[in-house]
């Protein structure tokens, strides 16, 4: 990830005309069927950078041919060659309930401005329609969607620094409201009522796109040891999250209460990963109301937990050389998922979850 100050390549910010408004009715449906795996073909573009031969042997190391990068899979070729989707989710009160959050390979968690979060839900495996509310993206969400490989980050807005500094990612390609798959939903308010259809935005965009989509972590059995834990909680300075572990994945709350989809689908991931970041502020980048941004260092390593299967597991994260992030136990190998959807909890240091 480059931080603010450094010399960057500008970016590219996609944009596209409208297509009809006899297509809004059935393309932003608030009645979604369940997650489908994703079908649209995906050339390997030319762009992406080739890992060194240690880094690419340790990954054929840790993850068998033929699976998804963030889910751990089954996957076929066109899935494996594709870029990523992620988009920006608004998650405040207001907000709730949110759309599409369980079509997701993974789902991140950030800190924003006054000890809010806010989410990046990002799309690889799987298709859906309706995602939001999206709002607007920060400055740290260029660093992560790098780290994915490259890709595309749907997203509201953006303050003018802000955006600035976004577009001058080389492997990140802004995707901003334009066009028929972006609607206004009349029976929210705004600035919460703003929603991407992902399947058609991908479908637009994917060749289009950097890529592929980079693995992270690795997946497989459950690592030996662990702890039996049957809750955590992972608490920012104005919002918390919560944990139950439900006997076949994690259920999530959210300020106490169970957190559920537009749909009525209780949240819930296979693993839940907690990184534990260290942040800094820079005047350049506050919100409207002068609030400073956290930005989040994504580099530097620090402690880590997985949730899997009932237990807790206690290590380090880093990031290797191909950019991937990887959490460590205490002998320096490789702690393992869950082959499945991740949530990941960037909590600011020096927090650390409450396990139960």
């Amino acid at each position: 990830m480059r931080t603010p100050g450094a010399k960057q390549v500008r970016g590219r910010a996609l944009g596209a005309g409208a297509l009809g408004a006899a297509l809004l009715a059935t393309a932003c449906s608030a009645d979604q069927p369940p997650p489908a795996p994703r079908t649209t073909s995906r050339a390997a573009p030319s762009t992406a950078p080739a890992p060194s031969s240690a880094a690419a042997s340790a990954a054929t190391s840790r993850a068998p041919d033929g699976t998804a990068p963030l889910t751990g899979l089954p996957a076929t070729p066109a899935l494996l060659a594709g870029p990523v989707l992620a988009v920006k989710v608004d998650n405040v009160p207001a907000a709730l309930p949110q759309a599409g959050l369980d079509a997701a390979d993974l789902v991140i968690e950030e800190p924003v401005e006054g000890g809010l979060t806010r989410l990046m839900a990002v799309f690889h495996s799987r298709t859906t329609g309706r995602v939001g509310p999206v709002r607007s993206a920060r400055v740290s969400d260029a660093g992560l969607v790098q780290a994915l490989g490259g890709g595309g980050l749907a997203f509201s807005g953006a303050s003018g620094a802000s955006l600035r500094w976004l577009r001058r990612e080389p492997r990140v390609t802004l995707v901003m409201p334009s066009g028929w798959t972006w609607r206004r939903d009349s029976r929210r308010s705004a600035p919460h009522n703003l929603y991407l259809h992902e399947q058609a935005e991908y479908g637009r965009y994917a060749a289009r796109l950097p890529g592929p989509a980079r693995r992270q972590f690795s997946f497989g059995p459950a690592a030996a040891g662990g702890t039996p834990t049957s809750s955590a909680q992972v608490r920012f300075q104005a919002a918390s999250a919560g944990w139950t572990w439900g006997g076949r994945d994690w259920q999530r709350s959210q300020q106490g209460r169970a957190d559920k989809l537009e749909t009525g689908r209780r949240i819930s991931a296979a693993n839940v990963v907690v990184l534990q970041v260290r942040t800094t502020t820079d005047k350049r980048f506050h919100d409207k109301n002068g609030a400073s941004t956290p930005i989040m260092d994504l580099t530097s390593g620090g402690p880590g937990w997985l949730l899997r299967d009932g237990r807790s597991y206690r290590g380090s994260w880093q990031r290797g050389p191909d950019g991937r992030f990887t959490l460590l136990a205490a002998d320096r190998t490789e702690i393992p998922l869950k082959p499945g959807s991740t949530w990941i909890e960037l909590l600011p240091a020096p927090a650390a979850p409450t396990l139960r």
